[in-house]
């Protein structure tokens, strides 16, 4: 399904500079499935094209005429005209020219819509928008190269499951929210078992995240996906009222692994399970339009050598520049953020201000470099000085002895000082499934020391068909 044109009839104008007539300008230029940029007057490049006065230009070294070029042209290759319960089965949307109103390459007012096994590429705005209403679930669907970003479910959208779906490289052009995920829904968003990567690959610095729930939705759940690589912004950027962030795997992305900022109700947001690494920052609390009337309970996770300075050069594993209702910090392995111009790899950054109603224990904190901890009311505390402030009494200040951290191997292994050191704060299972607690007692950390996976019954399908095959 395709909002594009084929172009075939073409003129050299120059050496390898071709051209063809198309009254509307394209936002969009496909050459053999790759999205070409915007080239300025001129193009001199395979990967550039131009328009001006209802002639398309492009680079091509044969006749693009014997090559697929398509060019974009409508609104939308789908709009489901208010229809509910329609099932989108295994088709390439693509081909979206516009930016607004009504405009995306699946663009869904209708509920409970099911878009599945599809690939979603090469629109202009988002590939699959949720809107008036709309609702529905995207699954095992691949949602790539669009050039302003990926799935977009706007505030007053329904219910929205993305699962088992690959989004990555959209984003292609400067600006905000060039994400692979943007979400205002307050109907509810889950977003499960998805790999999201390398998004908002041409946005503007600190602007543009893998996921991005923004300030007026509600009702998130975000888990076992793996979120890596956005290149401007955070893994996951968490404006939700409420939110629930588990069992992902988080790393290499631009900004911070987590960032709160901006929540706008007396939420709660609760983050465990994770495992969160080499990220500028691992978890960051900002203070930008912060509610302090929001709890935040960061619970079992590991956080490990967060401490890329592309953008700050003061990174930091946990960074908590809000106050908040409550922040419960317990049961979490942070070590390794060895950047020497902020040697505290856990920062409370309140401009002289206590955080108050702060709990932190039961966790595992540890430099190897033997530099302070933390940072708290602009002085720096070694593992001793921060106890004596009331704070990490059944803590451990020791090497994990995690089986291999550098590999991201995450689990402990038999002699670590974590294992039955943790607190029971009512989880049930840990970042691979297993039982919570595998032994006398919980254990710090994203991973139980010997604990078994739990047989629970799978899930009641939802949407199931079949097929007949001869």
């Amino acid at each position: 399904m395709t909002a594009a044109d084929r172009i075939t009839d073409w003129v050299e104008t120059e050496t390898h500079v071709w051209k063809a007539r198309t009254e509307v300008r394209p936002n969009v230029v496909i050459v053999d499935d790759v999205v070409l940029q915007w080239g300025g007057s001129h193009v001199d490049s395979p990967d550039e094209y131009h328009w001006r006065k209802g002639s398309l230009f492009i680079y091509s070294e044969t006749d693009p005429g014997n090559r697929k070029v398509e060019v974009g042209r409508r609104d939308f290759a789908i709009h489901t005209n208010g229809q509910s319960h329609l099932v989108f089965e295994g088709l390439d949307i693509r081909g979206n020219n516009t930016e607004g109103d009504e405009t995306a390459g699946i663009y869904i007012n209708g509920q409970d819509v099911v878009l599945t096994d599809c690939v979603v590429q090469h629109n202009y705005y988002h590939s699959v928008r949720f809107k008036d209403g709309g609702s529905g679930q995207v699954l095992r669907t691949a949602v790539h190269d669009n050039v302003m970003g990926g799935i977009l479910a706007n505030s007053n959208s329904g219910q929205v499951v993305i699962e088992d779906c690959d989004i990555y490289n959209n984003g292609k052009i400067a600006g905000e929210a060039r994400d692979g995920i943007t979400a205002g829904t307050r109907a509810g968003l889950t977003v499960r078992n998805c790999r999201i990567y390398n998004n908002g690959m041409n946005g503007d610095p600190g602007k543009c995240h893998g996921i991005y729930l923004t300030g007026n939705g509600d009702q998130a759940v975000v888990e076992s996906n793996d979120i890596w690589g956005n290149p401007t912004g955070h893994g996951i950027a968490c404006s939700f009222g409420n939110a629930v962030i588990r069992y992902n795997k988080i790393y290499d992305n631009y900004v911070a692994g987590i960032l709160m900022s901006n929540q706008p109700t007396d939420g709660t947001v609760q983050i465990y399970y994770n495992v969160i690494f080499n990220n500028n920052y691992g978890i960051r609390v900002h203070d930008w339009r912060w509610n302090s009337a929001t709890r935040v309970q960061i619970l079992n996770n590991v956080i490990y050598n967060n401490n890329t300075t592309a953008f700050n050069p003061e990174p930091a594993n946990l960074d908590v520049r809000a106050d908040t209702r409550e922040l419960t910090i317990v049961n979490n392995v942070i070590f390794d953020s060895q950047h020497p111009g902020r040697p505290s790899m856990i920062r409370f950054w309140k401009s002289g201000r206590v955080q108050s109603n702060l709990v932190s224990d039961h966790n595992c904190l540890y430099n190897a470099s033997g530099s302070d901890l933390v940072e708290y009311n602009n002085a720096d505390y070694n593992f001793e000085g921060w106890q004596g402030l009331g704070q990490d009494g059944n803590s451990v200040s020791a090497d994990p002895r995690l089986v291999n951290a550098g590999a991201q191997n995450f689990a402990l292994q038999g002699n670590s000082p974590c294992i039955d050191r943790g607190k029971d704060v009512g989880l049930t299972r840990d970042f691979t499934g297993a039982a919570v607690p595998g032994g006398p007692t919980v254990d710090i950390g994203a991973f139980e020391f010997g604990g078994e996976r739990d047989n629970v019954s799978p899930a009641r399908p939802k949407n199931l068909r079949a097929r007949i095959v001869d």
